[in-house]
């Protein structure tokens, strides 16, 4: 019974970073606006700490599983999709970032899948892969990804302590753009030669 109950410990944590964004989303627009207080932060925190926790005692616990890792995915698209979407109604950040963003969830699935497909007649591809998941990682979108997940917690300590740094963001944004345009053409790359 315990074993069965720390087995889902894993998938709780992602169900609950689901959850938990929609009152960031919230508290993120109350602070950008002017009436928010830290618990945008505090949200932030839980979701990245949950985020970090659900991959370690996964493995840890020795309980990874496809429906796992493809929740977790789910709940760092939702997070990220919601966050960037909100910092665009807020003009934080521009609509080609948004378009970028939502561009680059869909580019990992659909590459992910012709990669996959690809693993009879390379089995380089396959083993950089885990075998029962149908998604292929690249370190420049995981890396986009990451980064993605991380500018709403900047947002906030900008917010939070010294909007002067504002214009960092587009500095930010900027190169989360290039991140995300050289992670499609690699992965562009590694499907037409496979």
């Amino acid at each position: 019974m315990i074993f069965q109950l720390t087995k889902n410990v894993p998938n709780i944590l992602s169900l609950m970073r689901i959850m938990i964004t929609i009152p960031f989303i919230f508290s993120l627009y109350d602070l950008i606006i002017g009436t928010g207080s830290i618990i945008s932060f505090f949200l932030f925190s839980i979701i990245i700490i949950s985020d970090v926790l659900d991959g370690y005692l996964a493995r840890k616990l020795k309980c990874m599983s496809v429906f796992g890792a493809n929740l977790d995915i789910f709940a760092d698209i939702f997070y990220s999709f919601l966050s960037t979407t909100i910092l665009y109604y807020l003009s934080v950040v521009p609509i080609w970032f948004l378009l970028i963003v939502i561009f680059k969830f869909l580019e990992f699935i659909i590459t992910s899948k012709l990669l996959k497909n690809f693993k009879k007649i390379n089995s380089t591809i396959y083993s950089e892969t885990k075998k029962d998941n149908f998604l292929y990682f690249d370190w420049l979108g995981r890396s986009f990804g990451i980064l993605t997940m991380l500018l709403p917690g900047l947002v906030c300590i900008i917010y939070l302590f010294s909007y002067q740094l504002i214009g960092i963001i587009s500095y930010i944004i900027f190169i989360l753009t290039i991140i995300a345009v050289s992670s499609t053409i690699l992965r562009i790359i590694k499907i037409k030669i496979a």
